[in-house]
């Protein structure tokens, strides 16, 4: 099976997250209350390369302790579109208001749709070198074949040592 299907193979996999890498809890989200409960994380996950690493947002669902969500993969369109879009505008508990211009003061508005009520986001930084994933690699070629390589390889990483 070539990257591409494996990667949407992958994708589709109902996962329930069993453990949790201290070294990538958050404490606090920033803009986010001090009141929000559910946990989250932020790091980099491997791939083939020490000069490619991805970065990775993982929000656990509003549903805590009793978590059997499943985890649904975000990756925003591009290449070259960090998920941190998806994160603060569309999917996640607390958005910017669209209806008011942005300033640094700003507080996080709440998103009572949020995808986190029913599952568990994992938002993804790809390809390398995209939003806060690394690539220091001046070689690599950007295609869809090595984005989906990456990207296989990053998810074994968070399902087999993130949280296995």
């Amino acid at each position: 099976m070539n990257p591409a299907k494996m990667l949407i193979v992958m994708a589709l996999v109902i996962n329930i997250v069993k453990g949790e890498p201290e070294e990538d809890k958050l404490s606090q989200i920033p803009g986010y209350p001090t009141t929000f409960t559910n946990r989250a994380y932020a790091g980099y996950l491997s791939t083939d390369s020490d000069s490619r690493k991805l970065h990775y947002v993982f929000l656990e669902s509003s549903q805590g302790a009793s978590n059997s969500a499943p985890v649904m993969l975000w990756l925003n369109g591009g290449p070259g579109c960090s998920s941190k879009i998806g994160f603060i505008q569309e999917l996640s508990p607390y958005c910017l208001n669209a209806f008011q211009p942005y300033s640094a003061q700003d507080n996080l508005t709440p998103n009572p749709y949020s995808w986190s009520n029913i599952t568990n986001l994992l938002f993804l930084d790809s390809p390398a070198g995209v939003g806060f994933s690394i690539n220091t690699d001046p070689n690599y070629t950007f295609n869809d074949a090595n984005t989906a390589k990456d990207n296989l390889l990053a998810l074994k990483d968070f399902f087999s040592n993130k949280f296995p």
